[in-house]
């Protein structure tokens, strides 16, 4: 980890802490692979609900081997990203994941490349506190913050209330960016 993520890991990390004390943040293992299926299968399942679809869930050796694929592909496109995982403080359950890259060489900005909490934890609001350090941490860092999200996505009204700009409604999945702001008018407390 070279010095400028480092720090920006220490500040989120930071950040995260001061914004809740029901949720803890920590790197992830080998032996979170399990739950990164479960949470794959979850988000999947829940996608399909929103389309209006049948909820199809494919056996455990397809979803491992797709969680797997997903694995690979973040670590080539995004070979510097930090992979958080969000653990209930009063269980240490994993609940959730942020998986960020700090570095921005390559795109120009911070990128949120996945960020997913089981469904069935959603109503405990550890997501907010996730969005609102990562982007707290860019702002302090003066960088811009970039994520990409599914049309269909309900997170897409969150991330415009954060400030994100859609750069193209059309793409598949919606880039959005939001430039860094000064501490003082985040309104994200």
């Amino acid at each position: 980890m070279n010095e400028s993520t480092a720090r920006a890991h220490a500040l989120f990390n930071a950040e995260f802490a001061r914004r809740t004390r029901r949720f803890d943040l920590r790197e992830a293992r080998e032996s979170d692979r399990q739950f990164l299926v479960r949470l794959l299968a979850d988000v999947h399942a829940e996608a399909q609900q929103r389309l209006g679809g049948e909820v199809v869930v494919l056996p455990r050796p397809l979803l491992e081997l797709q969680s797997e694929a997903q694995r690979q592909a973040y670590r080539a496109a995004y070979p510097h990203a930090i992979d958080y995982i969000v653990l209930r403080c009063a269980s240490g359950a994993p609940i959730g994941r942020m998986l960020i890259d700090w570095s921005t060489e390559q795109r120009g900005a911070s990128v949120a490349v996945d960020v997913a909490v089981l469904s069935g934890e959603r109503a405990g609001a550890a997501g907010w506190p996730l969005l609102c350090a990562w982007l707290a941490t860019c702002d302090r860092l003066t960088l811009p913050a970039a994520l990409r999200v599914m049309p269909h996505n309900p997170a897409r009204r969150i991330y415009r209330k954060l400030g994100f700009q859609e750069l193209d409604a059309n793409a598949f999945p919606v880039p959005m960016r939001r430039a860094p702001r000064p501490a003082r008018s985040l309104g994200i407390g």
